[in-house]
């Protein structure tokens, strides 16, 4: 089953996300209502079998093992996700909040000054299985029961959500382009490289498996532009689809 396939049966199946949330508010900054990827989508393999060509190093590259999913959200919130693959041992889990003094997903949480955005950032355990380099050692989630996102009462919310088979998925220096220049990378986010530097794997609306700036995705560069996001290839150089924002 190719990924255009696969992406059709998860649909038919309605394999949807779901937010419990206060009403989403409008806001000039960042733009709002991001479609949260519909379904959850299985990617075979690890290590790029979702891309017709592949470089050294990028394919070295850890891939996601589902849909990486994004929701977006005002106030404190509950998200609640379809189950991952049996593979899955962390769901990875980048929140930006905006103009918000309070910024946390499970219990990991960063203080903002109010003005501008925040991030927090966790690795959460889909079961009692351990990798030994997690410091952090949250409690299991259940991701049917839902985990919590808090930012103060009506600012906005972004969460970058990505099921994966490790800890620390594998990223890659990508070769010295035009594009993306010599100091990004490519991967799922890990605990040991700054994904502000990094292109990170997202699904675009035509249903392909690609990779967006981190920045970009997460509103870290101002964009006041009403056209979709390119989404490119693993190697940064290709443009495979678009997100799409309202």
């Amino acid at each position: 089953m190719n990924m255009n396939q696969a992406f059709d049966a998860a649909l038919r199946k309605e394999l949807t996300a779901l937010v419990d949330s206060a009403p989403r508010q409008s806001r000039v900054r960042v733009r709002r209502r991001l479609a949260a990827v519909a379904g959850l989508v299985i990617v075979s393999g690890t290590s790029g079998v979702a891309f017709a060509s592949l470089r050294q190093p990028v394919q070295t590259v850890t891939m996601p093992v589902a849909a990486p999913m994004l929701f977006e959200g005002t106030g404190d919130s509950t998200v609640r996700l379809q189950q991952g693959p049996r593979r899955a041992r962390y769901l990875r889990v980048e929140l930006a909040c905006f103009d918000s003094h309070t910024c946390a997903v499970a219990g990991e949480s960063q203080t903002g000054s109010g003005h501008g955005l925040s991030i927090a950032r966790a690795a959460l355990p889909l079961s009692a299985w351990n990798d030994g380099a997690d410091m952090q050692r949250l409690p299991i989630v259940d991701p049917q029961a839902g985990f919590k996102v808090s930012a103060d009462p009506g600012a906005s919310w972004r969460l970058y959500a990505v099921y994966t088979d490790r800890l620390n998925p594998q990223s890659a220096q990508l070769p010295d382009h035009p594009q993306h220049g010599p100091v990004m990378r490519v991967g799922i986010p890990n605990n040991n490289d700054w994904p502000g530097e990094q292109y990170v794997p997202v699904m675009a609306s035509n249903g392909k498996l690609g990779w967006i700036d981190y920045n970009v995705l997460m509103g870290a560069v101002p964009d006041t532009s009403t056209e979709p996001l390119p989404v490119f290839d693993v190697n940064a150089e290709e443009v495979v689809g678009y997100l799409n924002l309202p």
